[in-house]
């Protein structure tokens, strides 16, 4: 066996260290390569319409819609309790009113609700009225949101559909 000398050991490691540098070199062009791919499918993710001013907007009406919505059921719910104590008082006054009629023959003393019904009552009829017409303009405007917050999800989810169909081109 012959022996070796230290230079030849020396060329040997050099060697072996050239080679470990070129498959370094390799691998952080791999690594180079990889992390350019992974930005154009990050950048291509940011330009999506799920990112876009117009999906965005989209997104910010609806919820208006429906907070106004809410708002506006809590609106009529408040206008039906108002409306059902209304009559409730209406018809208690006039209860109380045939009563008193039939218990008290003074005239003079007589107050409330005759077969003329006094302005208080004329009034409160008219309030009925009025809250009815509320009522029903805020019932109208709810089923008006509903419709437009109905069209705009499936606009969404029609371009979702779009935007997640496979590309025939």
């Amino acid at each position: 066996m012959p022996k070796t000398t230290n230079q030849q050991i020396i060329d040997e490691l050099n060697d072996a260290l050239m080679e470990k540098t070129q498959l370094v070199d390799s691998y952080i062009k791999i690594i180079d390569q990889k992390e350019k791919r992974i930005q154009e499918l990050v950048s291509a993710e940011e330009k999506t319409f799920l990112h876009s001013p117009t999906y965005l907007q989209m997104i910010a009406e609806i919820n208006f819609l429906k907070n106004s919505r809410d708002l506006t059921e809590i609106r009529n719910e408040s206008l039906e309790v108002r409306l059902r104590k209304s009559s409730e008082t209406i018809k208690k006054l006039r209860e109380d009113n045939s009563a008193l009629m039939q218990s008290v023959t003074n005239e003079e003393y007589h107050i409330g609700i005759s077969s003329s019904e006094p302005a208080e009552t004329s009034l409160l009829k008219e309030e009925i009225l009025e809250l009815k017409g509320q009522l029903n303009a805020k019932t109208n405007s709810i089923k008006s949101r509903n419709l437009e917050i109905k069209r705009l999800q499936e606009e969404i989810a029609s371009l979702k559909l779009l935007l997640h169909a496979p590309d025939n081109g």
